[in-house]
């Protein structure tokens, strides 16, 4: 995984919102992120294309839903400085009360 290629697909505010999300749940499908983000399906999956393509998260399925994850061999030590970092911001921070509505509190 090249460094460069991390901070390009986090220069995104939508694939950044979507990452930050996943650091702080084991696991979410499109369906929990539209619900979260309060955006269209489709520019969603677009930007979680984008992320698996970048190597940063990983999916699996169950029954007929596909669950994604921040891919485990990611930087951990990174993934703890962005996890903490991005959970000062307004947004991220309401879009973390969202999720913890959803799905509860892992």
């Amino acid at each position: 995984m090249e460094i460069i290629q991390v901070f390009k697909a986090l220069s995104d505010l939508t694939r950044l919102r979507i990452f930050h999300l996943l650091l702080h749940f084991p696991a979410l499908n499109v369906n929990d992120l539209v619900t979260i983000l309060q955006l269209p399906q489709s520019k969603i999956s677009r930007h979680l294309a984008y992320l698996r393509m970048s190597d940063l998260v990983t999916f699996n399925r169950r029954d007929k839903w596909v669950y994604y994850r921040v891919n485990p061999q990611f930087y951990p030590e990174f993934q703890r400085v962005l996890k903490e970092m991005l959970s000062k911001d307004l947004e991220m921070g309401a879009d973390i009360k969202r999720g913890k509505e959803l799905v509860g509190d892992y």
